[in-house]
């Protein structure tokens, strides 16, 4: 037995009795079906036929009764190997149809091989047969062939209908995992928004970082946005940026996990704090193939750790100054009472002046107790109606005084001031503070400025301001020319004990007892500050109006009509353009938003945009006010603009050089936003006018 012809459709099969037949010198042909077999067999025919049963195009049977027909191919043994066709009636057919052998499978290697040298030994002595001819025996055997065909079939549709049945359970097992896994991402994802919690990874060698949409949202830029390392980086502000790279290296390199704090600048300009968490990625193999983990948004928790240290601390304070100030008015009030007995034992103009001075110092010093008694209990003292403009006067002739010659000092009272409910000796406090202030600020000498008036707080003013209530007030205005204060200081300059002072040059109580003052009189204050060009601080003491609450609606419907007109409101706060557009759309003009000065200048570029009035704040984050005024007039625009600073109006911050038609102090009331958008509109179409 030299050559062996394999028929199987399975490539493993094949396979084996090749490697098999092979190893024992035995040469192999391989056919995948019936068709491909007599093919082969009678271009050159084998020793001996090795087939299966269940095969495409022509099975085993089908091929067996061609191979006995043929007289070429006829006296060559053929062996039926199948695993399928098993039973004995199977056989029964292979056998009735010429097979000289029915193996089932699998068989033992070596009795495999056995067998199939011995059906060629056998074949090979006996006398040749006579090719089978169709006949009555050959055609039952063809009715007991279809028979099992059709068995088989059966079988084969019955296991396939299983199979079905048990794919379709399997998928809707899935659809529901699937359904369960979406749902559980949906929950997740709407954790993760109420918690301010993104995801992220950076996997190695690339370096190539992925964030989630909630990672985005944290850093205000838009979903989907995949960052550079160097520009993730760069979100974390310099104090803090070190600590985080040291440890991304550390879990990169040694695996070593991470739980920190940071501080990070938004695409926005926003600063906050973030939590970032992070462990290795690692590949099957345990290799560290990345880093991954959590980042939360915490400005707020920090926020109100903050609040409750300063709370905290203010409590201490309170302690320690209330006891303080008891015992320094016990030792006070023995010298003030000893200095009235001896002004009537002395006779001498020397000694008396110098009791004078002794007096002077001492009841400087019983202010100075009151003043940090009021303080530490939150203030507490008579209140009656104060005429606001008297104690203005008050406290400017002691500036005019005291203050170096290098400061002008300058006041404006308007003449039909509302009266005020409240403490005439701590309204005095606030403003020599104020003064004091303004008075350090300005080393090189300048201009110190108070203003008094009354303002009717609207809804417009409060929602901007977020600390007023709405209603009558007399506001006082105290604007200096000094050196200003950085964004940074201005969160913490109302704090206890907070000083940018030198060293026993500033107690760091004055802000704070000026704060706490205007809140015991249901009232607040303001600050608004650039360094170089000094400071505005706006005191609002609740007042009582003869006119009550703001013009009805009727008068101010009547006062304000929009027409239509179109007005863009350009600012960084997302508080302050809504309430603002809202406020313009109630009186008839139609307001468009922008963000910064590049959207303003997006909306301005479209074809159709016919703006009439731009307000825009002059401080914001990639192109400021003053950027767009001066891209407008580069671009020979006759749009009228109002510059909106948070300087006061007699300040400089409002930018006098740049050509604008107006001006907004923030935050604005109402009437105030309305009458310069009118004046605005007004000088327009006055110069529309004008024109040839």
């Amino acid at each position: 037995m030299n050559r062996v012809l394999v028929v199987d459709d399975r490539e493993e099969n094949l396979y084996y009795l090749e490697s098999l037949l092979q190893g024992h010198g035995v040469t192999v042909e391989r056919a995948r079906n019936g068709e491909e077999a007599l093919e082969a067999a009678r271009a050159s025919p084998p020793d001996i036929v090795v087939s299966d049963l269940l095969m495409p195009v022509m099975d085993g049977y089908t091929l067996l009764r061609h191979w006995k027909a043929d007289v070429a191919l006829s006296p060559i043994p053929f062996v039926v190997y199948t695993a399928t066709y098993t039973e004995a009636q199977d056989e029964e057919l292979a056998r009735e149809l010429g097979a000289d052998a029915f193996i089932v499978k699998p068989a033992e290697p070596d009795a495999l091989l056995r067998r199939i040298r011995e059906v060629y030994e056998t074949t090979r002595s006996r006398p040749p047969e006579r090719p089978r001819k169709p006949t009555g025996v050959e055609e039952s055997g063809l009715e007991a062939y279809n028979r099992v065909l059709v068995r088989k079939l059966e079988k084969k549709m019955f296991q396939v209908e299983e199979a079905n049945r048990a794919l379709q359970v399997e998928l809707e097992e899935r659809t529901r995992a699937q359904e369960q896994l979406e749902h559980r991402a949906a929950l997740l994802r709407i954790a993760g928004q109420v918690a301010q919690l993104g995801g992220w990874s950076i996997r190695l060698p690339e370096r190539i970082v992925t964030w989630s949409d909630e990672t985005c949202a944290i850093h205000d830029v838009p979903a989907g946005h995949q960052p550079t390392p160097e520009e993730a980086a760069d979100y974390c502000l310099p104090e803090h940026r070190e600590t985080l790279e040291r440890a991304y290296e550390a879990c990169m390199v040694r695996g070593k996990p991470f739980d920190l704090e940071a501080s990070i600048v938004t695409a926005k300009g926003r600063r906050a704090w973030v939590r970032a968490i992070g462990e290795p990625m690692r590949d099957g193999d345990g290799a560290i193939v990345g880093v991954q983990g959590a980042i939360q948004d915490i400005t707020d928790r920090k926020q109100l750790e903050q609040r409750l240290l300063r709370s905290q601390r203010m409590e201490s304070i309170a302690t320690l100054t209330g006891g303080m100030a008891h015992d320094l008015n016990n030792v006070l009030s023995p010298i003030l009472l000893s200095l009235e007995l001896l002004r009537e034992d002395v006779s001498s103009q020397e000694a008396r002046e110098t009791i004078s001075t002794i007096e002077e110092c001492a009841q400087r010093g019983s202010d100075m107790v009151r003043q940090v008694l009021s303080f530490a209990r939150g203030v507490g003292a008579e209140r009656r109606e104060v005429e606001i403009g008297q104690v203005v006067h008050d406290a400017g002739r002691v500036a005019r005084d005291t203050f170096p010659d290098t400061i002008r000092f300058t006041a404006s009272v308007a003449s039909d001031l509302w009266s005020v409910y409240g403490d005439d000796t701590q309204i005095h406090q606030v403003l020599m503070n104020s003064f004091v202030n303004a008075r350090d600020a300005m080393t090189e000498g300048g201009t110190l400025t108070v203003s008094v008036e009354n303002v009717q707080i609207d809804e417009h003013y409060a929602a901007m301001s977020g600390t007023a209530n709405p209603g009558p007030y007399a506001r006082i205005s105290v604007t200096d020319t000094g050196t200003g204060m950085p964004a940074e200081v201005l969160p913490h300059i109302f704090d206890p004990l907070f000083t940018t002072k030198a060293v026993g040059a500033g107690t760091g109580i004055g802000l704070a007892t000026v704060a706490t003052i205007l809140r015991s009189h249901g009232g607040f204050v303001t600050v608004y500050s650039e360094v170089g060009r000094g400071t505005t601080f706006r005191f609002h003491f609740p007042a009582r109006s003869e006119e009550g609450s703001a013009r009805g609606p009727g008068a101010a419907s009547e006062r304000w009509q929009g027409g239509g007109a179109v007005v863009l409101v350009v600012d960084d706060e997302a508080a302050v353009r809504s309430i603002t557009q809202q406020t313009l759309e109630a009186f008839g003009y139609k307001a468009l938003t922008a963000a910064d000065g590049e959207d303003a200048l997006d909306i301005l570029r479209k074809p159709r945009a016919d703006i009439d009035v731009v307000v825009t704040d002059m401080t914001m984050p990639r192109m400021g006010g003053a950027e767009l005024v001066g891209a407008l007039r580069d671009a020979t625009s006759d749009i009228p603009v109002l510059a909106v600073t948070g300087m006061g109006a007699g300040a400089s911050g409002a930018a006098p050089n740049l050509p604008v038609s107006g001006r907004l102090a923030k935050p604005y009331t109402a009437d105030e936003l309305l009458d310069a958008v009118s004046a605005a509109l007004a000088s327009r179409r006055g110069d529309a006018e004008g024109e040839p």
